[in-house]
């Protein structure tokens, strides 16, 4: 549905030229709900806009449906209206002046994507219908809630009947309860209608409830794609896992057979790519694979440690604990209800330690 190749974005400033897209590949399934994940800067609403033509290329593809829309070979730049897709922002764009009705049957009256008039009223209907406003058509649009005026803006973006819905940070402005209701209904409905929808956040969690497969992205670059399983579980690189969830950071030297030298043992740990003996690795571990036994007896298996619990924190659904092991210090995840503390030992969970060059790439 989605097919964009090579695609080169770079914006010019007076200091210096920022590479935002640099030749990025992108697919995209029909009925896939895709999902641009990364920080700030890293190019993910650049190349969401390019998509809907809202930002022009400086190189490469990009098609829609089969239809060629963007190449800079062929100076093909097909606008926006044109290119049948529904989008909604982290801004609701909701006009203050008119109704709820009105707002979502603009672009049903004006524009490219304009229907006959006795149409209008049964799309605008049937959108709201499906957001859960079909009894708000009436009411003036400064009346509404946050969440009420992103749906619908999301009934707006329906009401064309798009082939590709384009969501840009959708529910960034809407507090922690109204954000986890409305993801719930967009991927409910994403799922009864069929839709391919590209949506762009910074939430590694809203990126995992949602998607079926994401884009890690940073500088302009797609650095893993996968599903939430795959990126969460088997990060290729530092940045990936470091984005991706909370990361323990173990420095180290790489041994031989899977080892790495740290301050305080061996360790076994796993790689992705060969790593040179003796070059200096960071070793990645998640908290939940790091288990706490009261006592020091440690085993000489590469993954049990002598440490000491410095402090701990009760969050409800889970305990967090604030572990020494050298001069290393790590964070553990246990039983709420479960309260250790002193001396104990660290066990890492086997295969769940990820060995990586240290680059530099993470702190």
């Amino acid at each position: 549905m989605i097919n964009a190749e090579q695609v080169l974005k770079v914006f010019h400033t007076k200091e210096n030229d920022v590479v935002a897209l640099d030749r990025v590949d992108l697919q995209v399934d029909e009925g896939e709900f895709f999902v641009l994940l990364g920080p700030s800067g890293s190019g993910k609403t650049t190349l969401l806009r390019c998509v809907g033509g809202l930002e022009d290329p400086d190189g490469g593809e990009i098609h829609l449906g089969g239809d060629l829309v963007y190449s800079g070979n062929t100076n093909v730049v097909v606008p926006p209206e044109l290119r049948r897709v529904g989008m909604v922002f982290q801004s609701y764009a909701i006009w203050p002046h008119m109704t709820v009705a009105d707002n979502v049957g603009l672009p049903l009256k004006e524009g490219n994507m304009k229907v006959p008039r006795d149409q209008v009223d049964a799309k605008v209907k049937r959108a709201l219908e499906l957001v859960g406003l079909q009894d708000l058509g009436p009411r003036p649009a400064p009346l509404l809630s946050g969440g009420q005026q992103q749906r619908v803006a999301l009934a707006r973006a329906l009401a064309v009947e798009p082939r590709v819905l384009l969501m840009d940070e959708p529910l960034s402005n809407l507090d922690a309860r109204l954000r986890e209701e409305v993801r719930a209904e967009i991927k409910n409905l994403a799922k009864q209608m069929g839709l391919t929808v590209l949506y762009v956040t910074h939430d590694q969690e809203e990126a995992m409830d949602l998607a079926d497969r994401i884009a890690v992205m940073h500088l302009g670059r797609i650095l893993q794609l996968g599903s939430s399983e795959e990126l969460y579980m088997n990060p290729v690189e530092p940045r990936v896992a470091q984005f991706f969830g909370e990361m323990n950071w173990v420095k180290g030297e790489m041994g031989d057979a899977g080892v790495v030298n740290t301050s305080f043992g061996a360790m076994k740990a796993t790689t992705n790519s060969a790593i040179a003996s003796g070059s200096k690795v960071r070793v990645g571990v998640r908290p939940e694979h790091v288990e706490l036994v009261p006592g020091q007896g440690a085993a000489a298996d590469g993954l049990s440690f002598p440490a000491e619990i410095l402090s701990q924190t009760f969050l409800g659904d889970r305990r967090t604990f604030t572990v020494k092991l050298g001069d290393t210090i790590l964070t553990a995840r246990g039983d709420p209800e479960v309260s250790i503390s002193g001396a104990v030992t660290v066990r890492i969970q086997p295969n769940r330690a990820s060995c990586f060059a240290d680059d530099g790439s993470v702190d």
